[in-house]
């Protein structure tokens, strides 16, 4: 069998509105910004490769020159962000399937306390059967991101819209 090819796409194009003007991933947390910290872990997986979404051409400030070196990620523009987080996760799975992707895990930028360990299990989950076309962390019985969507599962995320990302389809 064949090793995937999975890539992470990091959802980071988001408005922050309930901040206020400042963007929340720029917020000061653990001596490092909000939003490095998930990318950070993420760098330290197995995964291929990550996109980082975002809603401008320019390099995120929460960037740290950690991981302006690392070369495991690209920083996406999606230039259709601010219509909501669907948008975002198509740029996302269409830069991935430019990429060859097998699989995708979705990643939002605001969830700083992801563990390599919980990355770990959805890949080796889906791996060990290919045939699943979600792989899930959850709570409650409810799914919530990280999400590992198989191939198969990306016609379906093509077709998303709004601000509410595969939660109506998943």
């Amino acid at each position: 069998m064949s090793k995937s090819r999975i890539i992470g796409i990091y959802l980071a194009a988001g408005r922050s509105s309930r901040m206020g003007k400042k963007n929340k991933l720029d917020l000061p947390l653990l001596d490092d910004c909000l939003g490095s910290i998930a990318l950070k872990t993420i760098m330290q997986t197995d995964l291929d490769f990550t996109i980082v979404i975002t809603p401008t051409s320019e390099v995120p400030s929460w960037i740290t020159p950690p991981l302006l070196l690392n070369k495991k990620w690209c920083s996406f523009l999606c230039t259709e962000a601010e219509q909501g987080q669907a948008y975002s996760l198509r740029c996302g799975v269409m830069k991935a399937m430019s990429m060859e992707a097998d699989a995708v895990i979705v990643f939002l930028a605001d969830q700083p306390l992801i563990s390599r360990q919980i990355i770990h299990q959805l890949i080796h989950t889906y791996t060990s059967n290919r045939d699943l076309e979600v792989v899930a962390s959850s709570f409650n019985g409810i799914s919530k991101p990280p999400i590992l969507f198989s191939h198969q599962a990306f016609p379906k995320l093509l077709e998303l819209e709004g601000d509410i990302g595969a939660r109506s389809n998943y």
